[in-house]
């Protein structure tokens, strides 16, 4: 299926932070080049999470220590969880437990905030019933409530 063929929208604006398991990181605000050096543990090439955090940061992109990737936030968190020295880039949303649990801490920064789409996506030239239609406007306030509280 090309893309001429993909239709869709946003859900929501998803907002995605740094997050650690050090909990000092937690007590001050950096620039993001002050992390740089920290071992960022990433989603893989193609994931929209990095997408939004790589293009955020643009040139200095180049600069970031991009220890290891994974296909699975699962695996980041359990990483994170064992390894306060790394850090990574996550969707609120993703870590939520974790932040209330205090097992992960948000990194807050100066200057700079990720946000990405987070969408419903479906062939364009696909019959769209009303069970189609219903469950469409059931996701969107679904997940708009969701985030709205996370």
């Amino acid at each position: 299926m090309g893309k001429e063929s993909i239709d869709g929208g946003s859900l929501s604006r998803i907002h995605v932070i740094v997050v650690s398991s050090d909990k000092n990181l937690s007590e001050k605000e950096f620039y993001i080049d002050q992390l740089f050096s920290k071992k960022w543990l990433l989603r893989e090439k193609g994931s929209g999470t990095r997408d939004v955090f790589l293009k955020t940061l643009g040139d200095l992109a180049k600069d970031i220590n991009i220890f290891m990737e994974f296909s699975e936030f699962e695996e980041i968190k359990t990483l994170l969880e064992r390894n306060p020295d790394a850090i990574t880039c996550i969707s609120k949303f993703s870590v939520k437990k974790e932040l209330e649990r205090g097992e992960l801490f948000e990194v807050k920064l100066k200057n700079i905030t990720f946000e990405r789409d987070f969408c419903l996506v479906y062939h364009k030239n696909k019959y769209k019933s009303k069970l189609f239609n219903e469950f469409s406007e059931f996701a969107k306030r679904y997940f708009q409530n969701i985030l709205e509280n996370s």
